[in-house]
């Protein structure tokens, strides 16, 4: 990420945790669709099959279930829309009539039509085979205190894949829109909030390092970045003094300088002028011995 400037990784790390927030409400808002409809679903199976045994409890007087069976089952594939399939069998648990005109009359096996049958306990269950995904409903079916059959009916979820898909297309929409105006939102927040005011401190970083040290952030922010140009005033300042400081050593040296030069220079002439007195000295006083010889 070392490519990426500081307004990029602001936006991406802020980005990212908005798409993961948005995630996780909506994995938790379609597992709440998922169950909501599986409940709706149940409820629907449940009411329809009280009402399918009620029906048949009203037409079997002085009737055979089998008489009544196909009559009412026809009737609920008519008006209930939402039913994928009827079985009503006999108290020896033998199907005597079905939706699925191809369906052996044969008895059953299933293990909740026998228990329905023989204890008169209902049973909602969710089917996840291969060839059915839905509710499956088990009434009795009893005339006075007798047990003399059960209805199995089955309502499918099959749609609930479309109406998840529905939710999947909503959630990435509204995933795409919130993190469009995230993005356009700090870019223009980080453009005038931050941005500009790092550049400032960039500039003056430049200028310092250009030997500068009388320069000052002007940022009156009550924040980190304040904070920073409040450091970057002092530390000008204390460059600034320090740099007055050498400069003023460098001028008082170079003022000792200037006089050293000056004294050894006046001291060069006056030794270079002894050494002449004293050659002239000599020179007279060998003149003076030639006279006097």
């Amino acid at each position: 990420m070392s490519y990426i400037g500081l307004r990029g990784r602001i936006i991406l790390m802020v980005v990212t945790a908005l798409t993961l927030s948005i995630l996780i409400a909506a994995v938790l808002f379609r597992n709440l669709i998922h169950q909501n409809v599986i409940s709706q679903k149940m409820l629907t199976a449940e009411i329809i099959t009280a009402s399918f045994v009620n029906d048949i409890k009203y037409d079997i007087e002085g009737r055979s279930i089998d008489r009544i069976a196909r009559v009412i089952i026809s009737k609920y594939m008519t008006y209930h829309r939402v039913i994928d399939g009827i079985r009503i069998y006999n108290a020896e648990g033998k199907l005597i009539a079905s939706s699925d005109k191809n369906a052996k009359k044969i008895y059953t096996n299933d293990p909740v039509v026998k228990n329905s049958i023989t204890y008169a306990v209902p049973s909602l269950t969710m089917d996840k085979n291969t060839e059915f995904l839905g509710i499956s409903s088990v009434y009795p079916i009893l005339q006075g205190s007798k047990i003399i059959g059960a209805v199995r009916i089955e309502i499918s979820i099959n749609d609930l894949k479309a109406i998840l898909f529905e939710v999947n297309l909503d959630i990435i929409i509204i995933l795409f829109i919130s993190v469009s105006i995230a993005v356009l939102l700090l870019f223009v927040l980080l453009r005038g909030a931050v941005l500009k005011r790092l550049t400032n401190l960039m500039k003056v970083t430049h200028e310092i390092s250009s030997g500068n040290y009388g320069i000052k952030v002007h940022d009156t922010g009550n924040d980190e970045i304040g904070a920073l140009a409040q450091s970057f005033n002092v530390m000008t300042t204390e460059l600034n003094t320090a740099k007055n400081k050498i400069e003023e050593y460098n001028k008082h040296l170079e003022q000792k300088v200037m006089e050293s030069t000056s004294k050894l220079h006046q001291a060069y002439e006056d030794l270079k002028n002894a050494q002449g007195q004293i050659v002239l000295n000599e020179k007279m006083a060998s003149i003076g011995v030639l006279i006097s010889g």
